[in-house]
């Protein structure tokens, strides 16, 4: 009997080893798979964080492409030339640069004397011409302008805000071969069309200005808007910013270069949004004169 009782308490202490054993191997399973859910969910969504990030980069870059070939510019001469790349040598955005001095020389010195230069269908870019840029404004992509004159757009910019206004660059330097681009796929859009290529080119030449004899090569000239009139439209000009631009785009050395009752005279439609520097000094000036450039040009030179 005692024999029995002893086989007994020996089997019921098997069992129980061998269900704590069971026991400890499903814990340890369970864990395991958890982990591994766990790892497989974190690598699910680094891969979709992987794709989204691409496809915001396509995002951006088509969003680039098509503003890039929705910005306007007139010239009519078919002469090209090379320009060299520019160089950047510092990045900032317009609300961290330390403030410019906005006042005029003293003892009638000239400010940027150099930045008094035409381009035009009559005054291509010089072959060697080439520039060090720096960002003066960051959205979908950094738009740059010659580092020599870059602060006094990014001050613009600031002051402008603090004003309540909200200025917005949507097109600043681009090289010889960014202009040739967008011209080139103008062109191709009226033959698309059923133009003849004479026909395109000379179509597309009313509305971009033909590689070489673009300001925006010069990197001093800029394409400003605002959030009331975020396009390229001549409605720009109803709006506060432009209003702003018009009373206070002079003090840092910027004019509106194409001005609507001058289109006869500077060969470019009526462009609103199109800025371009040439110092503190001129550009009262031009402003008190109610000249255009070109017509400011020829005054210096008779006045010489």
């Amino acid at each position: 009997m005692s024999k029995k009782i002893n086989r007994l308490f020996l089997a019921c202490f098997i069992i129980s080893a061998c269900f704590m054993h069971a026991c400890k191997k499903i814990e340890t399973t369970e864990i395991s798979d958890t982990e591994t859910s766990t790892y497989t969910s974190f690598s699910l969504t680094e891969t979709t964080s992987t794709k989204t990030s691409s496809s915001e980069t396509a995002l951006s870059e088509s969003t680039t492409a098509s503003t890039a070939l929705t910005s306007p510019q007139i010239s009519s001469s078919t002469q090209k030339q090379t320009s060299k790349s520019s160089v950047e040598t510092s990045d900032t955005s317009g609300t961290t640069q330390a403030t410019v001095d906005l006042s005029l020389p003293e003892n009638g010195e000239i400010d940027h004397e150099w930045a008094l230069f035409l381009v035009n269908q009559n005054n291509p870019l010089p072959q060697d011409y080439s520039i060090e840029t720096k960002t003066v404004y960051e959205s979908y992509m950094k738009f740059k302008m010659d580092s020599r004159i870059a602060d006094y757009m990014i001050q613009m910019i600031s002051d402008a805000k603090k004003d309540g206004i909200s200025l917005i660059i949507c097109s600043a330097y681009r090289s010889y071969e960014k202009q040739k681009s967008i011209f080139d796929s103008d062109v191709k859009s009226y033959q698309a069309q059923g133009y003849s290529y004479e026909d395109a080119y000379a179509m597309t030449s009313k509305n971009v200005a033909i590689p070489g004899q673009s300001e925006h090569a010069t990197g001093l000239a800029a394409d400003i808007l605002s959030d009331e009139c975020p396009t390229l439209s001549e409605k720009f000009e109803n709006t506060k910013a432009f209003a702003w631009l018009n009373e206070n785009a002079y003090k840092y050395g910027f004019i509106l270069r194409y001005p609507k009752e001058k289109t006869d005279i500077t060969g470019i439609n009526y462009e609103p949004w199109h800025y371009r520097f040439v110092g503190l000094y001129h550009a009262k000036k031009i402003k008190d004169s109610g000249l255009c450039l070109e017509e400011y040009m020829e005054q210096q030179k008779t006045n010489q």
